[in-house]
């Protein structure tokens, strides 16, 4: 992501705000610097990632292998 406009920290260095915001401190990125992408969502200036859940396997149902033993 690229900042559109000057942005700061505030005095805590958890939150990003705007230079008119009385909470600024300390500068975070100048108008057209990159912030990765990790950055940015530490930050909340992109929205997390959501990983996708790994289903997990049915125990009713039975494999195939295990149908084929239960006929012997």
């Amino acid at each position: 992501m690229v900042a559109t406009e000057r942005l700061y920290l505030t005095a805590d260095r958890k939150t990003v705000v705007k230079a008119d915001d009385d909470r600024a401190v300390h500068i975070f990125a100048a108008k057209g610097q990159k912030i990765t992408d990790d950055v940015a969502r530490r930050y909340g200036l992109l929205e997390p990632e959501i990983k996708q859940a790994r289903r997990a396997p049915n125990k009713m149902v039975r494999s195939q292998a295990n149908k084929s033993d239960e006929g012997e």
